[in-house]
């Protein structure tokens, strides 16, 4: 909602300032949720483990919506705005008014008691799922900035920055599943209505008990349609569907801009995302930590903000370009509770390659790099496995994300880097499937990490020029229906029919096919339309005749 009514704030995309991002308006006072779900990427492993991988992916899919649908509703029924899907975790954006005017005391006190309000009725929500999940959230107050990043391919990101962020990584060491924990300037908001079970003086406190029946009532009726009433009519429902896009308002128009390519293309033509599954993929962590603290340092001056908005938007082209050549999609570029990062995966459709590890290395290189030459510090974490690929959320909000373990594994190889002062760490599969592709990794150390386990941390060093070689047979995924479709031209073709293909709707080929007899006495054309989608129609003449050519192929 806060990206709805940033965007009904541009008169058109095409204005912008020289660096292509677009201008910014005031800081917004503003409360952060953070709600982190414990236990999700284990559940996923023990799904694809005793479904299988194509099965798995179904419960998955209809797990997440059994899980988020209360959560997200949970937030909205407080008021709140879901700001991004941080894997399996959430950030929830509490605020009076997008007009960037400055709260009274009492307004401030009413949004943090809706976020604490908020994070006690996830933690019961949560405790009735059926999964053995546990929540734990973290709530911070404070200024922040939203910003509109133009990248290139009409690629954009909307990024919200500031130290009320930050200050959820500093209370992170006092949460744990099932506590709620605030920083020190949400606890001074709303202490006269609760108690702390623990206090560390200057970062946070743990809560106890808060009683929700001592809130002013004037702000009690205080909900998302009195906050962003002039948007009620794209707010009531904005579920993206093709021909709104094309016929719709200018938000609906260019909201498009912010979905990765290869979703936007799905929704184009089917007007829902059904690219769920596991699935290979190589993950990207990218922490841009100096760039973070020179923002946090100068947030507070207006000369600053201007050069700090051409770095993001710098920084955004220059990932966009290095993960581009290569072949892999850039997800996402947020703050989080880890720092500034930026989020690319190698694997994901309609890009699939066999070297995608290689792929990935050579993408964190190419960044770590060209942002050097930018005199931007970046930390890289690399990991390659299974992962599941979907969208989260429900029909009121949600994303296309990747998660798994894999995914948290390169989180904490991202934050290793940084303390060990290294540009890139890769994990043992990585380094492993890389090597195939001449990519020289150093061996560093077997590390404990955190919900992780021991993970063996490599760092890429090079690649050095590979003869060319037959390419293993791999398995393919999920692919059924259309590998029947291709044996059946197959076979065709072998029967020395010349074949062509003509796209009809969706899901369907008219195949000709013409006979060519080796005497020449005639010639005969036939045609055909092969529905390649369903599995009574594909093959049924290939399939009985040519059950031994196949396993030939």
């Amino acid at each position: 909602h806060i990206l709805v009514h940033s965007l009904n704030r541009q008169t058109t995309l095409k204005d912008q300032n020289e660096s292509g991002s677009f201008a910014t308006d005031d800081p917004l006072w503003a409360v952060m949720l953070f709600a982190d779900i414990s236990g999700f990427s284990k559940l996923m492993e023990v799904l694809a483990e005793e479904h299988g991988e194509m099965d798995g992916a179904e419960h998955m899919s209809d797990m997440l919506n059994e899980l988020w649908d209360p959560i997200i509703t949970t937030s909205y029924s407080y008021s709140g705005d879901i700001l991004k899907f941080a894997g399996d975790a959430v950030i929830i954006l509490f605020t009076h008014s997008c007009s960037r005017s400055t709260p009274s005391q009492r307004q401030k006190e009413h949004l943090a008691k809706q976020a604490t309000k908020c994070a006690i009725s996830l933690q019961e929500v949560m405790s009735k799922n059926s999964h053995n999940l546990s929540l734990k959230c973290m709530i911070s107050c404070g200024y922040v900035e939203t910003n509109i990043l133009h990248g290139i391919f009409s690629r954009y990101e909307f990024i919200v920055m500031g130290k009320p962020i930050h200050e959820l990584g500093e209370v992170e060491e006092l949460a744990a599943p099932g506590l709620n924990v605030l920083t020190s300037e949400v606890w001074n908001l709303i202490k006269d209505y609760g108690t702390a079970a623990k206090e560390v003086p200057g970062v946070g406190v743990v809560l106890k008990t808060f009683d929700e029946n001592k809130s002013h009532s004037e702000f009690e009726n205080l909900t998302l349609s009195t906050i962003y009433q002039n948007d009620s009519d794209i707010l009531e429902d904005i579920r993206i569907k093709s021909e709104e896009i094309t016929e719709g308002t200018y938000v609906m128009n260019n909201i498009w801009q912010f979905i990765p390519g290869a979703i936007r293309t799905e929704l184009k033509e089917r007007g829902s995302v059904r690219m769920f599954g596991f699935r290979p993929c190589t993950t990207l962590f990218i922490l841009l930590s100096s760039t973070l603290s020179s923002f946090l340092e100068s947030c507070d001056s207006q000369e600053n903000r201007f050069p700090l908005r051409q770095t993001l938007q710098s920084i955004l082209r220059t990932v966009q370009i290095a993960i581009y050549s290569f072949e892999g999609s850039v997800l996402q570029f947020l703050q989080d509770d880890k720092g500034l990062v930026m989020i690319g995966a190698f694997g994901l459709p309609p890009l699939l390659h066999e070297d995608d590890a290689a792929r990935g290395l050579q993408a964190a290189m190419k960044i770590h790099s060209n942002l050097a030459d930018l005199g931007i510090e970046c930390n890289i974490g690399v990991t390659t496995g299974y992962v599941y690929t979907g969208v989260v959320g429900s029909v009121k909000r949600r994303e296309f994300s990747i998660v798994g373990s894999t995914v948290n594994t390169a989180a904490r190889l991202m934050c290793l880097a940084y303390k060990s002062n290294r540009p890139i760490i890769c994990d043992g599969r990585t380094e492993e499937i890389a090597r195939k592709d001449n990519i020289l990794c150093e061996f560093i150390e077997k590390r404990e990490l955190k919900g992780v386990g021991e993970v063996l941390c490599y760092f890429p060093k090079s690649r050095v020029p590979k003869k060319a070689t037959l390419i293993p047979r791999v398995r393919l995924y999920g692919r059924i229906k259309e590998l029947k479709f291709l044996h059946y031209l197959l076979n065709a073709v072998k029967k020395k029919d010349l074949c062509k293909l003509t796209p009809q709707n969706s899901g369907k080929f008219e195949y000709h096919h013409h006979h060519h007899h080796n005497n020449n006495t005639h010639n005969q054309t036939n045609s055909k339309t092969v529905v390649f989608n369903s599995t009574e129609n594909n093959n049924s003449d290939s399939e009985n005749e040519n059950e031994e050519e196949e396993e030939d192929e």
